[in-house]
C-alpha cells in the first residue's frame, strides 16, 4: 500500500485543513530539511496527526479510526505498513458485512433489548420467541453466523428441544455457534447443553449484555 502525495495534498487543501500557499511552502522547506512532507506538516503544528489519518483513510476510501480513542478488532483492520500505523497512529479499516444473528427469546421486552444493542453493534438481527419459529427463520434466511437462545420458550418446545435439532448430524446448521443465555437451568441441563455441542451458557444475572456481546465477537474473529 503507497500513499499517493498528491492526492493526500489535495485532500487536506480541499478540506480546509490548510491553504495552498501555506501547503507550496511546507513542500519548499520540507524539501530543504530532508524530511517528507507530512512528517514538516505535523512537526509545524500546521495538520494534526487525526486530520492526516482523516486525509490517509480517505486516500484508501476506507474508515478511519483512531488507534487512541477506538481500539479496533482484529477483522476490522486493514492492514497498512507498520511505519505508517506507528508514525501516525492510525489504523485504516475496511468496512465489513454485519454479521447475522438469530436471537430466540420469549420474553417480549427483552427481546427487544437485545435486538436493540446488538444492532448498535453491528449485527442484522432476527428475533424468534419459539423453536418452530426459530427453525423456519434458519429454513428461509440463508446465512446466519451465530444464534443467540434462551432455555424456556412458547410452545411446547424448550432451548435443549432446539439444539437437538440443529445439531443432529445430518443439519446443515450444525456448525452455526450457539450461546444460551438463562437464568432458569439446572446444572444438569447445563451439562446437557455444553455435551450437544452449543459454545457457552451465560446466567442472565451475571452479565451484562455488552459482556455477551464482546464475547460473541471474540469468537467469531477467532473462528474466521
Amino acid at each position: 500500500m503507497k500513499i499517493d502525495l498528491e492526492n493526500i495534498k489535495k485532500i487536506i487543501i480541499q478540506g480546509n485543513y490548510i491553504s495552498r500557499e501555506e501547503m507550496k511552502k511546507a513542500e519548499e522547506f520540507s524539501v530543504k530539511q530532508k524530511i517528507e512532507l507530512t512528517d514538516y506538516l505535523i512537526k509545524n503544528n500546521l495538520i494534526t496527526k487525526d486530520l492526516l489519518g482523516q486525509a490517509l483513510a480517505e486516500n484508501f476510501k476506507v474508515s478511519y479510526f483512531d488507534l487512541n480513542t477506538y481500539p479496533p478488532s482484529a477483522n476490522q483492520v486493514k492492514k497498512i505498513p507498520q511505519t505508517m500505523a506507528e508514525k501516525y497512529n492510525v489504523v485504516l479499516a475496511k468496512e465489513e458485512e454485519n454479521k447475522n444473528i438469530l436471537v430466540v427469546e420469549d420474553e417480549k421486552p427483552l427481546l427487544e433489548a437485545i435486538k436493540q444493542k446488538l444492532e448498535m453493534n453491528n449485527f442484522s438481527v432476527v428475533t424468534a420467541r419459539s423453536v418452530e419459529q426459530a427453525i423456519n427463520y434458519l429454513k428461509d434466511i440463508k446465512k446466519i453466523d451465530v444464534i443467540w437462545l434462551d432455555h424456556y420458550l412458547l410452545g411446547k418446545e424448550n432451548g435443549l428441544d432446539f439444539v437437538v435439532r440443529i445439531k443432529e448430524e445430518n443439519s446443515k446448521w450444525k456448525n452455526i455457534p450457539v450461546i444460551v443465555v438463562s437464568n432458569t437451568v439446572s446444572p444438569e441441563k447445563i451439562t446437557t447443553y455444553l455435551r450437544l455441542g452449543i459454545n457457552k451458557y451465560y446466567t442472565k444475572a451475571d452479565y451484562r449484555l455488552d459482556q455477551i456481546i464482546e464475547d460473541i465477537n471474540k469468537f467469531l474473529e477467532e473462528g474466521e
